[in-house]
Order: C-alpha cells, then structure tokens, then sequence
C-alpha cells in the first residue's frame, strides 16, 4: 500500500474510538424505553402505612370512558390466624371440611370509606411474609368463600367499570360510604405475615406493616 493511501482502520480511528460511548448512550435510551413500558405492570409503588391506621389510597385505572383515577380510604385491621371459617357476610359457618394439608387460614379486615359510585371491583388482597412470599386470596381454595370480591360488600349494588362506550346506564350504587369487610386466606402452614398487601391494578398498591408480636 503506498504512502498516499490510507489505512482504512487509521482513517476510522475517531469513529472507532466513540464507538463505545455511543453503544452505551443507545444501551441507556433502549433500557428507558423498556423500564417505561414494563413498570406499569410491576409493583413498584407502595403507599406504606400499618395494620390499623386509615390510610388515604389514589390509583388509576383504565375504562372504556378513558382513565379514571380511584380514590378512597383503607385500613387493614384484625389479622389473626386459625380463625372460624366465615361466609362472604361474615357469618360464622357450622360446618367446615378439612384444609388442604400443610396449610393454615388466616384472617384479616378491611374497612373503607369511599364514595359509593367509586369503582372499587376487582381488587386484591394478599398476605407478606418475611421471605418475601405472598399468598394471595384465592376463593377457589375455600369452598365457603363464594364471593369474588374481596373488597366490597356482598350485598349492594356496586358500580363497575365502563365496558362499553354506549353501554345502558346502570342501577345506581347503594354500597354505604363506609363499611368493612372480612378476608380470609390459605397459606402455607409456616406462613407467618408481617404486611399485608392490597391492590386493583399496578403498579400503585397498599403496603400494610403488621406491628410487633402482640400487636395484631
């Protein structure tokens, strides 16, 4: 090669050298995009407070009027364990058939105060441990529990979200602007709580720390 040609690795050698920075800049925008798209369906944002302490809870949710936000009050009380098997009233129950084996039912309240034409559907409620298990409500695994949800009461008219762009209007709410409603679950017979968890959509949910021994 002659001295008036140049290598083709010596006239690059500025590119070359950027080469890194560059890889790492379009790595970081990459990762952004995908921590922007994958959050909203991770809980990633706890609104921490403790078993017994009324707790204001804002979160978003998506109909198909458009997104709403969700607004009301909580507070987890009463979670003891072994408790007397109950109905979706809360009506102690006679009769009891055997837990599956190597489990343990627990029990817990929840009282909310919201407005009654609030939609609160389809929320969540699990139990913490300090291994970070969790065990969530599961009403198939009680054959008592025939309710599906877990946050309102059994009895009323409850609003619901908007399926429907035309949809008929529905009867109006008669759930009381406040009331409290008991959940139980299955867990593993070692299973020891120290939170409890509530939540409809993520990533935003409630993060109830139980108090020491002898508090709950």
């Amino acid at each position: 090669m002659g001295e008036g040609r140049v290598g083709w690795w010596r006239r690059n050698r500025w590119g070359l050298l950027a080469l890194p920075v560059v890889l790492v800049v379009v790595g970081a925008s990459g990762w952004g995009r995908v921590a922007t798209f994958w959050l909203p369906y991770e809980m990633v944002d706890s609104v921490d407070t403790e078993v017994g302490r009324m707790t204001d809870f804002t979160d978003d949710y998506v109909d198909a009027g458009g997104t709403r936000e969700r607004s009301l009050r909580m507070a987890v009380r009463n979670v003891v364990a072994d408790p007397q098997p109950v109905d979706v009233a809360g009506v102690p129950l006679e009769v009891l058939g055997e837990l599956p084996g190597g489990t343990r039912l627990w029990q817990l309240e929840i009282d909310v105060e919201a407005d009654p034409e609030m939609v609160l559907g389809g929320c969540h409620v699990a139990l913490v441990d300090a291994a970070g298990r969790v065990t969530e409500r599961d009403a198939t695994l009680l054959p008592w529990d025939a309710g599906w949800d877990a946050c309102q009461p059994h009895d009323t008219v409850n609003p619901m979200a908007q399926l429907f762009v035309d949809e008929p209007e529905r009867d109006p709410s008669t759930r009381p602007p406040a009331y409290s409603k008991v959940v139980q679950l299955l867990a593993a017979a070692d299973f020891e709580p120290v939170a409890v968890r509530v939540w409809w959509e993520p990533p935003t949910f409630l993060t109830a720390q139980l108090l020491p021994a002898g508090g709950r």
